[in-house]
């Protein structure tokens, strides 16, 4: 992506600048939502849409891409990526001295993944229905609150702790909330291009 500002190039999947006056520089990364424009407005029915004019009558410039399984990257490349298809869709943590991709697949199939590698651990949840996907740290739980998490709903809970999902706010108030964690979603081919090394969970 291009800062129109100072001409610099940066990665979408590293945040690091690549080109330009910046170059060597990091940006920060924000814990996000993934989610659709039908989901965000029930969560945030005040939310500003910020969009840009379409070049076409309909339908999408990307959709040819996106279905084209050997399709990799705008100028192509041999899969060659190994643990799954270049082309498979996954969820991406980065963790100080850790980095994971969670197949969609997979957090499709689960109500949640713990990233028990993780220091403090982290939750991924994920409601294939709305496809929405929120992550938090489990800093402050004991690992037999951990086991014992169960999700209901837009709610998880363990322990007599109830979370609302959304926002991770306990439910009743009196407890810690939990701390959003920044989630990147992305092929497996491009994220394995950054961290090679990354984990997969599939």
């Amino acid at each position: 992506m291009q800062d129109l500002e100072t001409k610099t190039l940066w990665s979408q999947i590293s945040g690091k600048a690549i080109q330009g006056p910046q170059r060597g520089t990091e940006l920060t990364l924000y814990p996000s939502t993934i989610t659709t424009f039908a989901e965000f407005k029930k969560l945030y029915p005040n939310g500003k849409l910020l969009s840009k004019p379409e070049k076409f009558d309909k339908g999408s410039h990307y959709s040819g891409y996106f279905s084209d399984s050997t399709k990799l990257g705008i100028f192509g490349r041999i899969d060659n990526f190994k643990r799954t298809s270049g082309k498979t869709k996954v969820i991406g943590v980065r963790l100080d001295n850790y980095d994971i991709a969670v197949t969609y697949e997979k957090l499709s199939n689960e109500k949640f993944v713990l990233l028990d590698k993780a220091d403090p651990q982290v939750v991924i949840l994920y409601n294939s229905e709305t496809a929405t996907a929120f992550a938090y740290e489990l800093a402050e739980l004991s690992d037999e609150q951990i086991k014992s998490f169960a999700v209901e709903g837009t709610n998880i809970s363990t322990a007599g702790i109830t979370w609302d999902i959304r926002t991770g706010k306990s439910i009743d108030g009196n407890s810690p909330a939990l701390k959003p964690v920044p989630l990147i979603t992305a092929f497996w081919f491009a994220w394995a291009s950054f961290f090679p090394t990354s984990d997969l969970l599939q």
